[in-house]
């Protein structure tokens, strides 16, 4: 049996891909180089009103670790937000598989909402949370949903569970459809007595063609569709994050590594420099 050339592996709440043995970015991360000026305010308004609400505990605590807290608000403001949506993409893609999974309560209106468009698209789910990965330009990813339905052909689906659909993740669609390989994980046999399966059946298969993509937007006990553009142009803009990713930013993060070779170089000592060289005198 041949070994996959991809590789997903979880690090507590973030994940990394590999490719052929070699660390590749990921898609979000590679997006993550966009200026998004809106998360500024947003994290202002975080700060301000996590201050507003907890006014009287904050004023019992001392300066330093008052501020901090007033600091961190936004971060597990986010974190809940993202484990929110990480939860809805699964129970979601889980009854979109046709299979019985017992939904939490509080997450229920949102999975029953997907599920139910769906349903009505009539859409055959082909794969769902797949890694797939470009083996030409090197990054990987985990694309939402592929599926065929009579109105759409086959399409490639990402879902959305935040504030808004924004102009942007068309990038992060065009990304996905760009690559050539993707994976199909099936869940291993479980033990006698139960317990979390190990050892899942990972079948890699050619990406394939898409007629259709879409954004399925998920929040409360509501989902929209909208139509999103496949297109030479966007994945060109994708590759060319993807280039500013590798020029500028993973330099920076490897500084340590034999073969960086910065940009900026160390400060010029004007003393040594005022000094007339060899061929000077």
């Amino acid at each position: 049996m041949t070994e996959p050339r991809l590789s997903r592996r979880n690090y507590g709440r973030g994940h990394g891909y590999r490719l052929d043995g070699r660390r590749i970015p990921g898609v979000t991360t590679i997006q993550g180089l966009l200026d998004k000026p809106g998360l500024i305010d947003w994290a202002a308004r975080e700060a301000a009103g996590y201050a507003i609400e907890n006014w009287s505990e904050l004023s019992g605590v001392p300066l330093l670790e008052r501020a901090e807290r007033i600091r961190r608000a936004r971060f597990e403001k986010n974190a809940a937000a993202k484990l929110s949506g990480t939860k809805i993409h699964h129970y979601g893609h889980q009854l979109a598989l046709g299979r019985r999974v017992d939904v939490p309560v509080e997450y229920v209106p949102s999975a029953e909402a997907y599920a139910r468009l769906l349903d009505r698209l009539d859409l055959t789910v082909e794969l769902a949370e797949a890694p797939c990965a470009s083996t030409t330009y090197g990054y990987g990813g985990t694309l939402d949903l592929i599926g065929t339905s009579p109105r759409t052909g086959r399409a490639i689906v990402d879902l959305k569970t935040g504030r808004g659909v924004y102009q942007d993740t068309a990038l992060q669609v065009n990304a996905y459809g760009a690559c050539d390989i993707v994976q199909r994980v099936e869940e291993g046999p479980r033990g006698p007595r139960g317990g979390k399966p190990k050892h899942p059946k990972i079948t890699e298969l050619p990406m394939g063609h898409f007629d259709t993509a879409w954004i399925i937007h998920v929040r409360g006990d509501t989902a929209e569709m909208y139509p999103c553009r496949l297109s030479d142009r966007d994945e060109v803009a994708f590759l060319s994050l993807l280039e500013l990713w590798r020029t500028w930013l993973e330099p920076s993060r490897n500084s340590d590594a034999d073969e960086f070779d910065p940009p900026v170089g160390e400060p010029v000592d004007l003393d040594e420099w005022d000094q007339p060289t060899e061929e000077e005198n």
